[in-house]
């Protein structure tokens, strides 16, 4: 693995900037370069390979663990396609459980809880009705019900009122 690259710590701070504003000057006068000279030198730094490098880096980083849309309903679905099957096996010599490390992330990340009970092992996946009911609404099948409470005032107008407020008589 190559070595990692050390930044001073102004191209750190600027690299950190870059990323959260997205404004090479101004990235480049909060890393502490020059004020006059920071639009040359913004443009400078994002051209260094190793700077930019860093930057696409940490930028996939964040993607990664970012929360968007896309994610939770990815997460959503791996929720759904959850499958008992996977996590034990059951027939007339009893249930027995699959072994833990032969479940993928995505398995164990679909248990909702597990314990060990005196008459055996008890595992319980997250709620696929629950699931199903937020991917509906994700899904715009639900229209949420909002009741408004308070007090409502109202003025009547009538036709021959506008008709003087606006300068047209009848």
């Amino acid at each position: 693995m190559p070595k990692k690259k050390k930044f001073t710590p102004r191209q750190e701070k600027f690299i950190e900037e870059y990323i959260a504003k997205g404004n090479a000057a101004e990235a480049a006068r909060n890393a502490g370069y020059s004020v006059k000279t920071a639009d040359r030198i913004g443009h400078a730094l994002l051209r260094n390979l190793e700077i930019a490098d860093e930057i696409a880096r940490r930028r996939a980083e964040i993607r990664k663990t970012s929360i968007t849309p896309e994610r939770i309903v990815r997460e959503y679905l791996q929720l759904l396609n959850a499958n008992m099957k996977d996590y034990a096996a059951w027939g007339p010599g009893g249930v027995k459980p699959r072994p833990s490390d032969t479940l993928t992330e995505e398995q164990t990340a679909a248990i909702s809880e597990i314990a060990e009970t005196q008459s055996g092992i008890k595992i319980k996946l997250h709620d696929k009705k629950g699931i199903l009911d937020s991917l509906a609404r994700i899904a715009g099948m639900f229209v949420e019900k909002v009741e408004h409470t308070g007090r409502l005032e109202y003025e009547i107008v009538l036709p021959e009122e506008l008709e003087t407020e606006t300068g047209k008589e009848g």
